[in-house]
């Protein structure tokens, strides 16, 4: 049988979940295990998951067990949180960032299905599995202009200008320092890259930013 892995924890208790459920699969058999991890896992990372993600790779790679790790690009749908702020104000204001691949939820889902049932389609630690381009924040304010007709400009901020500002407006304060280790892990470049085995693997194009930004706007 084949074992998906993947813990929706967040915070110290992920690693020791991640490498439960592996332990599980190892002892009940499994034949493959098969974790869905990030696409720049480090444990020298500035944000907090790449470095429980390297960790748990390890962890997978130790247990003599035929493994996958798919190292999924930066999940677009973060791109949610921010758009609707960016709609009411006109502004983008965030932390100074950096580019990002970020990647549609669904082409990863797509290509985790692939993983589970096509023998041999993706083995080991996977490369990043990416969208074709990286964009940061500016770029991502000027398609939503044009995606509504409006003016939408990026105005970076002070990190803890932008912490104090979150937590007015109702972030819990451990999500907006949460928050913020991503934007000091793309501004250092951890998420600068693409590669195509994404869309080799589902056989078709991956989604652009501007087709989730455009979904993200239909919806409100």
């Amino acid at each position: 049988m084949r074992k998906v892995v993947s813990a929706a924890i967040r915070g110290g208790g992920a690693l020791t979940a991640d490498t439960a459920a592996i332990d599980a699969a190892r002892d009940a058999g499994a034949r493959h295990i098969l974790y869905t991890s990030h696409q720049a896992a480090s444990p020298d990372s500035r944000f907090p998951p790449q470095r429980v993600h390297a960790a748990t790779e390890d962890h997978l790679r130790r247990q003599g067990v035929p493994c996958t790790a798919l190292r999924n690009g930066f999940y677009a749908a973060t791109l949610n949180s921010y758009i609707g702020a960016a709609l009411a104000t006109g502004t983008l204001a965030a932390p100074q960032d950096g580019p990002v691949s970020w990647t549609a939820h669904e082409d990863l889902a797509e290509a985790a299905a692939v993983a589970l049932t096509e023998e041999g389609a993706l083995e080991g630690i996977t490369p990043p599995l990416t969208a074709p381009h990286v964009l940061d924040f500016a770029e991502v304010a000027e398609i939503l202009g044009r995606i509504t007709g409006r003016t939408v400009t990026r105005v970076v901020m002070d990190d803890d200008d932008w912490t104090s500002a979150a937590v007015a407006g109702g972030m819990p304060r451990p999500a907006a320092d949460f928050a913020l280790t991503m934007f000091a892990a793309s501004r250092n470049g951890e998420f600068d890259a693409t590669d195509p085995t994404l869309e080799a693997v589902i056989g078709r194009p991956a989604k652009t930013v501007r087709e989730i930004v455009e979904a993200a706007v239909r919806s409100r």
